[in-house]
């Protein structure tokens, strides 16, 4: 076994942050029953990744990719077409924004985020 890994942690995480940022910001995710549209539906990428996702019956996402970086990819897309509401509001809780988006009920949590300097530390 090598100690050199070809795709640094870091790396992997972004580009699963990223994939699931951008299909939760155009997924719309409804009740449950809406996950069994997703039966049946395959997602292919050309170009930049090389990946698909099928899911079956039960909404289950199955991913090929060319390398870990696609597969990565492909999880955070699937994640975010089956679980865009919670993704999003994990992401405002996160960046301090959500009183902003969704009210007043979350104003004390954005200023222990803030107090914190969490978005500062994201944004590097």
């Amino acid at each position: 076994m090598s100690d050199t890994n070809p795709f640094p942690r870091r790396s992997v995480l972004r580009a699963a942050a990223g994939a699931a940022g951008a299909a939760a910001a155009t997924a719309i995710a409804g009740p449950s029953s809406a996950l069994a549209s997703l039966a049946g539906q395959q997602w292919h990428v050309n170009g930049k990744r090389h990946l698909t996702i099928t899911w079956d019956e039960w909404a289950i996402p199955t991913i090929t990719g060319k390398d870990e970086f696609d597969v990565t990819h492909g999880v955070g897309y699937a994640q975010a077409r089956t679980n865009a509401r919670e993704i999003l509001d994990i992401y405002g809780r996160a960046r301090g924004a959500a009183a902003a988006r969704w009210g007043s009920p979350y104003l004390a949590e954005d200023r222990f985020t803030v107090q914190l300097g969490l978005k500062a530390k994201t944004d590097q």
